[in-house]
């Protein structure tokens, strides 16, 4: 079968998730942020707004969620938040 036409079955006959999956791994992601950075977001709305004290913010390079906010705002009752990179080392 001729790739063309497995595209097209995959098409009429995938579910939708399966097909952002497969775009994505295909790297044809959709515009926008991810549905799993999306998820996670939300995930972190609802959890992180009750944690207080100090937050240390692990790899999230210049803090940005990605959807236009950033990580910080999660933490609302942060006393201070902090943000390191991992950089490996020369040599």
């Amino acid at each position: 079968m001729p790739l063309e036409s497995v595209k097209n079955v995959a098409r009429r006959i995938m579910p939708q998730a399966k097909k952002e999956f497969a775009r994505n791994f295909v790297g044809k992601p959709r515009p926008g942020p991810s549905r799993l950075r999306v998820d996670s977001n939300r995930w972190l709305q609802i959890h992180c707004k009750d944690v207080v004290g100090a937050i240390l913010s692990i790899g999230s390079g210049d803090d940005s969620d990605g959807e236009g906010r950033k990580y910080r705002d999660y933490f609302p009752g942060a006393t201070s938040y902090t943000t390191s990179e991992v950089v490996p080392m020369e040599g």
